[in-house]
């Protein structure tokens, strides 16, 4: 596996407030953004709340509500995919094709935090 650490992902109920603060606040560049998500230097990622959570099922299926995302790029992630299933992993969900084109698969960690890994291709 090639799997390396991108960012950290921070939910907010706020995108428009979290984007002014760690720009305005904080210092941050914004190196992009989408509707529902901004990604700012030295891998600081803010997503909208709802939008984060629909991709997981909803609020309600979080083993005990997680406190963090980690989102990791990898070389090949059908590979790794493939790897942590026959580790008896239990996925959020599988490769999926997210609205900006990159694929990404999504588990829980011990606990209970969102560990996403994507091929960093968007």
């Amino acid at each position: 596996m090639g799997i390396t650490l991108n960012s950290s992902i921070l939910l907010t109920k706020n995108m428009e407030r979290a984007i002014r603060f760690y720009k305005e606040i904080m210092g941050l560049e914004l190196q992009k953004q989408f509707e529902t998500v901004a990604f700012f230097q030295d891998g600081l990622v803010i997503h909208d709340e709802a939008v984060y959570l629909s991709y997981i099922g909803g609020p309600d299926q979080s083993p005990s509500g997680f406190k963090a995302v980690y989102y990791y790029i990898d070389t090949d992630i059908d590979a790794t995919a493939r790897s942590l299933q026959e580790k008896k992993v239990e996925f959020i969900h599988g490769i999926e094709t997210q609205s900006w084109g990159e694929r990404v698969f999504r588990f829980y960690d011990p606990d209970g935090n969102v560990i996403e890994i994507g091929d960093g291709k968007s």
